[in-house]
């Protein structure tokens, strides 16, 4: 009897074959989280106390702790390459169910396998991950392109589409997506970029002025600089025999 993965009862996966995506890549979740409705989820590790509710997620290294991603969210979907004579994924698509085709690929081999290595060549952004930090929030509807990384405490507007990394705590929004301001002023930023509090367990977050950034980032700058904290510890999903973790 093949043993199954366990998942830690505060770990939501709503589809079962998003389920077994997620434990066929060994991906890394982290509980308490919600994977909610995604069609796709291509994600090598999902942080603790983030949810998604619906979306498409392909080719993500990371999704940070704290993230709230809204619904309709699409990350890293594929690029047709504009610099090829066709855009058309009739080249390199095994989709077409085609005789025709199959005879053309046949007649054109060594043309089409210079082709696809270059459609497939490691600078090609198809081949780029998406990387999304901590504590970010994504509005309904958003479109992240591929080799995008998204700073931590970034914002993201509803509707937008982000072609360029995004600064820690910067507000975007737009078509395609501008910087609107950042959330804090930047004594503010510096201090919580360094601080990290996503990396404290709840028990050393106690007391934190939620209300007022600017002395709660005081105040977790000194326990980090103290070292007045313990380090975040959450239940993840683990698999049969794996000594990686």
């Amino acid at each position: 009897m093949i043993e199954s993965p366990f998942v830690p009862p505060s770990i939501t996966i709503a589809s079962p074959v998003i389920r077994a995506k997620i434990f066929a890549k060994r991906a890394v979740v982290e509980g308490p989280a919600k994977i909610g409705g995604v069609r796709h989820f291509d994600v090598d590790s999902f942080g603790a106390f983030s949810f998604c509710r619906g979306g498409w997620f392909g080719a993500v290294k990371s999704i940070g702790r704290f993230c709230s991603l809204a619904p309709d969210v699409t990350i890293g979907p594929d690029e047709h390459k504009t610099s090829m004579l066709s855009t058309s994924t009739f080249l390199n698509s095994h989709s077409w169910d085609c005789e025709e085709l199959e005879q053309f690929r046949a007649r054109n081999k060594d043309i089409l396998t210079s082709t696809l290595d270059a459609i497939r060549a490691p600078t090609s952004r198809n081949r780029m991950q998406v990387v999304i930090g901590n504590d970010v929030w994504i509005g309904q509807g958003a479109i992240i392109r591929k080799g995008v990384t998204i700073g931590d405490g970034a914002v993201i507007g509803a509707n937008s589409v982000i072609s360029r990394d995004v600064a820690p705590y910067e507000i975007v929004m737009g078509v395609p997506a501008q910087s609107l301001r950042y959330r804090f002023d930047m004594k503010t930023v510096e201090r919580l970029t360094e601080a990290k509090w996503w990396e404290f367990s709840l028990e050393s977050l106690d007391g934190v002025p939620w209300h007022d950034p600017d002395a709660a980032s005081i105040q977790l700058l000194q326990r980090r600089q103290q070292n007045d904290f313990a380090p975040a510890v959450y239940p993840r999903i683990t698999y049969p025999a794996d000594t990686d973790g």
